[in-house]
């Protein structure tokens, strides 16, 4: 019993100086963005990692502003909220590494914020990298499965017959 009233004193203690934010909904399926990426899951297509990647700058925004860091935005870090009726909503979660800075920043602290700010932005842009790489997979993966033997001939003989009209 002692143990369950430290333990209240201790998350009274945290809401008296953080308001805790938790967010709901109603999503058919959650899932992490590398699990996603590994599965080579069709629900990812280029539209829907630009919503990702938008959703991703609103959440590291919304941090820097509280003067807060994340420290490890991956797509370990990317939870997928995906509902057949909504648009997709990609969270950031895995806040391990997480550095959060006083207001009131201290002349010896700013060189230390300003370069965890540059690594969020730094871990953003490889993320962005990793999706637009994911992205090159898929089209490739398109184009290889539409360049079928018999197809690239007849797309070679339209245009030899195309060339042969316009000759004329």
């Amino acid at each position: 019993m002692d143990k369950m009233k430290e333990i209240v004193v201790y998350l009274q203690d945290i809401s008296f100086f953080r308001s805790i934010t938790c967010f709901t909904a109603d999503a058919n399926d959650i899932m992490l963005l590398s699990n996603s990426i590994r599965l080579q899951s069709d629900y990812l297509t280029s539209h829907r990692i630009l919503q990702i990647s938008m959703n991703i700058i609103q959440a590291i925004q919304s941090l820097h502003l509280n003067n807060i860091v994340h420290g490890s935005i991956n797509t370990d870090a990317v939870i997928l909220l995906i509902s057949p009726k909504e648009p997709i909503t990609a969270l950031l979660g895995k806040f391990s590494n997480t550095t959060i800075f006083k207001n009131d920043l201290h002349e010896k602290y700013r060189n230390r914020y300003r370069q965890l700010i540059k690594t969020d932005i730094s871990d953003f842009a490889l993320l962005c990298n990793e999706l637009s790489s994911y992205c090159q997979t898929q089209i490739d993966q398109i184009n290889e499965s539409q360049l079928q033997p018999d197809k690239v001939m007849q797309a070679s003989e339209g245009i030899e017959s195309w060339r042969s009209v316009n000759e004329k």
